[in-house]
């Protein structure tokens, strides 16, 4: 079909949506991704949220402060994200920040340019951007397998198509996040060839590493991350950081001046669980200096990251309780019984799906993980901001985090915060104590990790010099 009659299409269908009356959002699939950003940059801060509507539509999802992301350190109530593709997706399109006053704090995907819908469909680029998103920042537990399938989806497109997507990606996630983007320091260190001169890419100023560093750069030439039988594998537990971390967009003009864009997808081997043996014996293992209780909290790094790549075909442990087995500690006797516990199992990289799968195709049943949300009992008494939080992070395990902060020259007395069953036991679960304080502009936090079974109720009580404090009942 020529391009006349499918924009004339195009237009037919605004025409009729705009004298039915209807908001952009209804038409929203079928204007170009270019119409949204050009009704978006027309908000600024401040705008009323009705003018939002009128503008955008109803959002496709609202993040508040109940969501596990914890929105609540950018201060806004709610976030409206645009173009998901379900709960807690990738916003594809951008997001508006809404404050207290339901007005607009911040926008982000309102400028820019995007793709031509010539170079690329609309239905490619949202999965691509998903793709992408689905990669874990520097401070989340690392994914092989999400990075995988986003270097392998971007491959194909080459190097100036690759890096248009990517640049799109940052466009529609902006600078609202701190580390914004530490993710594509994996993905482009996975998706480009290591360079002959100098032997390696350059690192990213994302701060101290926490993990040893070769003095031969060749060794781990894409560092943080290494390519073991063309499976990438985090190489740090984080950074420790003082100040801001380099910008993604200063590597971004690297790779589009240098870069070599891979010339075939990653293929892993089909017995990866193997790979921490061969890798610990290699000149490459960067922890090689570190103590012996050092040396097993870099195998536990490892070793995470190769169960979670074949979680399709084999799981020792349920996935509900992947937040719990993630910080359990390297066992080699444990580890040694499931790499030949996985070796009989006859699995194999299937390219099509970009998965592990059974000799015959299959895989386990996928399960859709639960998605918690915080239970939030606010604490005016600790400052601006002050409460106790708990979220359930598997059937059998939830999180307490307590906040309080002297900002704003807030008076904290000493108190002691209490997390209890709310049975005939009033068992308690765990306590947080919090030191008098005369003001200043501190904020802090503490977070215990504690047993709790699905279904069973708490109630926190706060105490203090004036008396005692009971929180509603909570079930996590």
């Amino acid at each position: 079909m020529s391009a006349f009659p499918r924009n004339w299409q195009r237009g037919v269908i605004l025409a009729v949506a705009f004298i039915a009356g209807l908001t952009p959002a209804v038409t929203r699939g079928a204007a170009e991704r270019a119409d949204f950003v050009q009704r978006m940059a027309r908000i600024t801060e401040g705008t009323p949220v009705a003018e939002v509507r009128r503008l955008l539509g109803e959002p496709d999802d609202v993040r508040d402060e109940t969501d596990p992301d914890d929105i609540s350190r950018f201060g806004v109530k709610e976030i409206w994200a645009y173009g998901t593709d379900g709960p807690r997706t990738f916003p594809t399109l951008g997001r508006i920040f809404v404050a207290g006053d339901d007005t607009v704090k911040l926008i982000v995907g309102g400028t820019g340019s995007p793709p031509s819908p010539d170079f690329i469909s609309e239905k490619d680029l949202r999965r691509l951007l998903g793709l992408i998103a689905a990669v874990p920042d520097s401070y989340e537990p690392a994914d092989p397998l999400a990075l995988i399938r986003a270097v392998n989806s971007l491959q194909p497109l080459g190097k100036e198509g690759a890096l248009v997507v990517i640049e799109e990606f940052l466009r529609v996630t902006g600078d609202e996040r701190f580390g914004r983007g530490q993710g594509l320091f994996f993905l482009l260190r996975t998706l480009f060839d290591v360079p002959t001169d100098p032997g390696y890419l350059p690192r990213p100023g994302l701060g101290l590493p926490q993990t040893g560093i070769l003095d031969d750069r060749t060794l781990l030439p894409r560092f943080p991350i290494t390519i073991e039988q063309d499976l990438p594998l985090s190489l740090i537990h984080g950074y420790i950081l003082a100040g801001a971390p380099e910008p993604v967009e200063k590597h971004m003009v690297y790779f589009r001046e240098h870069g070599q864009i891979r010339a075939h997808p990653l293929r892993p081997v089909d017995d990866p669980l193997a790979l921490l043996a061969e890798f610990e014996a290699s000149p490459r293992w960067s922890f090689r200096e570190d103590s012996e209780p050092n040396k097993d909290h870099a195998r536990t790094l490892i070793s995470h990251q190769l169960l979670r790549l074949v979680e399709s075909v084999y799981r020792p442990r349920p996935l509900e309780e992947r937040a719990v087995w993630a910080n359990e500690q390297f066992d080699a006797t444990i580890w040694n019984r499931r790499v030949e516990e996985f070796g009989r199992i006859g699995a194999r990289w299937d390219a099509a799906t970009m998965n592990y799968v059974f000799s015959d195709g299959t895989t386990l049943p996928e399960k859709v993980l639960p998605s918690y949300r915080r239970q939030i009992w606010k604490l005016p008494q600790l400052g601006n901001g002050g409460s106790l939080v708990v979220l359930r992070i598997s059937p059998t395990r939830v999180l307490v985090s307590l906040r309080h902060s002297e900002n704003d020259g807030h008076v904290v007395k000493k108190s002691v915060v209490m997390l209890c069953r709310a049975d005939m036991t009033r068992e308690t679960l765990t306590t947080f104590q919090v030191k008098a304080s005369s003001g200043g502009n501190s904020g802090h936090q503490q977070s215990r990790d504690i047993p709790l079974a699905a279904g069973e109720r708490v109630v926190a009580i706060l105490e203090s010099e004036d008396g005692e404090l009971f929180s509603p009942q909570l079930m996590p």
